[in-house]
């Protein structure tokens, strides 16, 4: 009972955020239909490997899918196990990011302060792209408490070696979440070692790289043997290469993108990243030699590391010409620490109405940008006419679908060129959730020629958008089965 005690009165702040977190991510998780895309392809990942038994392979409309490894569709058994729907599927990501959560706020403390640790996590929970994805079915949470993970137990190995094999097997789990992004994390890993060199730090770098060999090798070595150029075709060449070289899919942001994305979500708190410099700067005569530099760089070790782990990924992301918001979520754990030791290095000589004035804003931001996104307090569903007419074929006895996809995803295969697409890009219609909320095989059909001549084939279920309806008075056999404002389902 004492250290139940001690616990809660050590943590209280941790305690409150994560409770009313928790409620506001849960109260209504599993309202609203899917979200986007990879809402929609991840829990098929997850429902298919249930049904077919597949565990080494993602399978998505009865295709392989080789742009990510298994794990997440691994994950998701667990969930799953109680029914595959929108919560249980979402469930996994709000566990992933209050767990992240307490390891920030954990390792804030121990390095930091409590005030740093508070600040941290409210900086986190007010930017709109990690609440926006931690209520949502994606890899990308998943990935940032494994590199997170990997970065701690790095941290940790200085004084205790066997945590370097657990950094490596962490930074694996995040290579067998989401692929070989976690590359970046890596690189910094190893240049932290610079910052205050000892030799036996190699060494623990070499474990480091054991155990996270050890972790993705059988994986990777099956996929080669049984797929070979299939695999390393959309793994490897398109999923690593192209992207990095072109901007996929008419993603499109510049050497800037991340940079105003960070100034946008972290407005006005990330200008607190120039106290600091500002600091030095006006302190120059004190650091203006070497050893005074290199003194500087020991005492606060921990926070030129923090650095490194937000510049050197942010860098290699900023390289990739394919710009997608996401790409910067690794990082926004280091840039909110970063950032709440900076104003608490401000503050700390100052009155606490300050700390406190901050502290508001923050939780004010935090609950308005929850409510925003999560609408915890609204009742109502928020399903799209393309959401519907599928849920509607749910109903039909039939196990397959042609699909006439819409004008505007028609238009899109017309004007993206080789080198803005993967061999992945066209698979999905442009309505990846019609395949989930079917729960049938479908057939996306690209051009009104080849639609026609399935049609002329005879019986089946059709969707096509109400636009494309004109084709119907050619066929008067065709039963109409629903219609909504933008689409129409019908059999022949």
């Amino acid at each position: 009972m004492e250290k139940i005690k001690k616990f809660l009165l050590a943590y209280w702040p941790l305690i409150l955020i994560l409770l009313a977190i928790t409620f506001l991510f849960v109260l209504k998780l599993g309202r609203d239909p899917y979200w986007d895309w990879d809402e929609c392809i991840y829990s098929v990942y997850g429902r298919e490997m249930k049904i077919n038994g597949n565990y080494w392979t993602n399978q998505w409309n009865g295709l392989l899918g080789f742009e990510k490894p298994p794990l997440y569709a691994w994950l998701l058994q667990i969930p799953y196990a109680f029914g595959v729907n929108e919560f249980n599927a979402r469930i996994l990501s709000v566990i992933a990011g209050v767990f992240l959560i307490c390891l920030i706020y954990y390792f804030s403390k121990k390095y930091f302060s409590e005030r740093v640790a508070i600040l941290s996590v409210l900086l986190l929970l007010a930017s709109e792209v990690f609440i926006l994805y931690v209520i949502r079915v994606n890899t990308d949470i998943i990935y940032i408490l494994f590199v997170f993970l990997g970065f701690y137990s790095w941290i940790l190995s200085k004084n205790n070696k066997k945590f370097s094999y657990f950094a490596g097997i962490f930074y694996g789990l995040a290579v067998m979440d989401k692929g070989l992004s976690v590359l970046a994390f890596l690189v910094t890993t190893f240049l932290t070692i610079f910052i205050n060199f000892k030799r036996e730090r190699i060494v623990d770098f070499l474990r480091l790289l054991f155990s996270f060999l050890l972790l993705i090798t059988p994986w990777h070595t099956y996929q080669l043997i049984t797929h070979g150029k299939d695999f390393i075709k959309i793994y490897i060449n398109e999923n690593l290469i192209k992207r990095a070289n072109n901007p996929i899919e008419f993603h499109f942001g510049g050497n800037f993108f991340y940079v105003k994305q960070l100034l946008r979500e972290l407005f006005p708190w990330i200008f607190a990243t120039l106290i600091l410099p500002i600091y030095y700067l006006i302190n120059k005569k004190i650091y203006l030699n070497f050893s005074a530099i290199k003194k500087e760089i020991k005492n606060k070790e921990m926070v030129f590391i923090i650095i490194m782990f937000i510049i050197i990924p942010l860098l290699a992301i900023t390289r990739i010409q394919t710009k997608l918001p996401w790409y910067a979520l690794p990082i926004y754990p280091f840039l909110c620490i970063f950032i709440a030791y900076s104003i608490d290095f401000l503050l700390k000589k100052g009155p606490k109405i300050f700390y406190y004035g901050i502290l508001f804003l923050l939780i004010l931001d935090s609950f308005i940008l929850i409510n925003k996104e999560a609408k915890p307090f609204q009742n109502k569903s928020d399903i799209t006419p393309r959401h519907e007419v599928f849920m509607k074929s749910k109903q039909f006895p039939e196990k397959q679908i042609n699909y006439l996809v819409q004008y505007s995803e028609r238009r899109a295969k017309e004007v993206l060129g080789p080198n803005l697409t993967t061999s992945t890009t066209f698979i999905y219609g442009g309505n990846p959730c019609a395949v989930y909320y079917s729960n049938k095989k479908l057939f996306y059909y690209y051009t009104k020629e080849d639609f026609v001549k399935r049609l002329q084939k005879g019986k089946g279920l059709y969707v096509i958008e109400n636009g494309d309806t004109a084709m119907l008075d050619e066929k008067p056999k065709t039963s109409l089965l629903f219609r909504n404002s933008d689409f129409t389902l019908f059999r022949n």
